[in-house]
């Protein structure tokens, strides 16, 4: 099962994906949530999350400010973004974060159900070519 952690700062969005997303029916354990985008760096080594799923806009740190501080010392992290902001710019900065989705807020939970299926499908097929490039190397030093 892959973890994901979820970061915004409104606990009502927080409180809505913990308990509308069939996390577990996509193949995802929620490991975490944070409030702040500093909250969520604090978090990250110990959780070690698959997929982080962000806000854009939040107090003190924006959520693709966010993201390219992850992409740097975690770039193996998917990143997922979800906003009320519908404006071209901030889908063009998660496009320059390396997004995998970009959500309109209100979550419709068929698509975030979909998007997750897709961000699964990305991390099984990782994994399946990690396998490979691991079994080849093994074979090489034998």
């Amino acid at each position: 099962m892959y973890r994901v952690m979820i970061v915004d700062d409104e606990p009502f969005m927080l409180e809505g994906m913990r308990l509308m997303i069939d996390w577990a029916g996509c193949g995802f354990e929620l490991c975490g949530e944070a409030s702040s985008a500093q909250e969520a760096l604090r978090l990250m080594d110990t959780l070690r999350p698959h997929l982080l799923i962000t806000d854009v806009r939040m107090p003190g740190m924006l959520g693709t400010d966010l993201a390219a501080i992850v992409s740097h010392y975690h770039p193996e992290v998917i990143l997922l973004f979800f906003s009320v902001f519908r404006d071209f710019a901030y889908a063009q900065s998660a496009i320059r974060a390396h997004a995998f989705g970009y959500l309109v807020k209100p979550i419709d939970a068929q698509e975030v159900h979909e998007t997750l299926r897709r961000v699964r499908q990305e991390l099984d097929a990782r994994a399946t070519q990690e396998a490979t490039l691991e079994g080849q190397s093994m074979m090489l030093r034998d």
